[in-house]
């Protein structure tokens, strides 16, 4: 016969709720372990594609500012910056956009759809680990 005691659920109660209420530097580790693994697959995906001209499209992909939403939090991984083009500023993400979908003429090179399904897995895998690190030590 299986024995119930209350004082371990409240104990439960207390832990789900310290795990609920997850320090805001924990959420931006995890989402920025994420990006630490996106950004390089990113870059080696656009080469492995032939998205490189001078270089300056792969190496302006970096992080953003985390972002919160309704939902939790948020951080894009994103070429930033622009570059002058003959008398006009391209943005980065622009450029990035036509390589991604392609133009009339030019077929398109999904280098970044291609990386982020190629390494969703390990970078779930790098928050798992620093949100894994968190409950350890709070001995959760």
């Amino acid at each position: 016969m299986a024995k119930f005691d209350t004082a371990d659920m409240e104990q439960l109660l207390l832990d789900m709720k310290e795990i609920a209420d997850m320090p805001e530097g924990v959420i931006t580790d995890m989402l920025q372990a994420e990006a630490d693994v996106i950004i390089p697959a990113q870059k080696e995906t656009a080469v492995s594609l032939g998205v490189v001209d001078s270089g300056i499209l792969a190496a302006s992909i970096k992080s953003g500012k985390v972002t919160r939403t309704a939902d939790g939090a948020t951080m894009s991984v994103y070429p930033q910056g622009s570059r002058k083009r003959g008398n006009t500023t391209t943005s980065n993400s622009e450029i990035a956009f036509i390589n991604e979908f392609g133009k009339h003429g030019q077929p398109p090179r999904p280098f970044i759809q291609a990386a982020n399904e190629k390494y969703a897995d390990r970078a779930v895998d790098a928050a798992f680990d620093v949100y894994d690190e968190y409950l350890r030590s709070r001995n959760l």
